[in-house]
């Protein structure tokens, strides 16, 4: 995964925010886009899992793990490009935030730990 050049998430973070803008749209507007796009990818991952797990059964059984992990992919790019359009680093947010889940489970192992002693 490359951050920021050529074929980046920065340069499809750029391609959005440039046809948004060429349509009058405020940074604002086209950050509101962005979020409800995230939604309908999350939305869309659950759907691929319901169907899965035959969760709905006026659906029936349909779609793959394959898919689920498809969609899942469509959430985190998503997700990556509105980084660009909400902070200066994202890389760095991102990097934290992966930082902050190895501390919780840190934290999650020792208060197991002492339970044990």
């Amino acid at each position: 995964m490359q951050w920021y050049g050529e074929r980046s998430i920065e340069s499809l973070s750029d391609f959005y925010k440039d046809y948004h803008r060429r349509l009058g749209r405020s940074i604002e507007h086209i950050r509101t886009i962005q979020m409800i796009k995230l939604a309908t990818e999350v939305g869309e991952a659950l759907q691929e899992f319901e169907g899965t797990h035959d969760y709905n059964p006026r659906k029936g059984t349909y779609g793959s793990d394959e898919k689920v992990a498809q969609e899942l992919g469509d959430v985190i790019g998503t997700a990556m490009v509105s980084l660009f359009l909400f902070c200066s680093d994202p890389e760095k947010v991102f990097e934290d935030t992966v930082e902050k889940f190895h501390s919780r489970i840190k934290e999650y192992q020792e208060k197991e730990e002492k339970k044990i002693k």
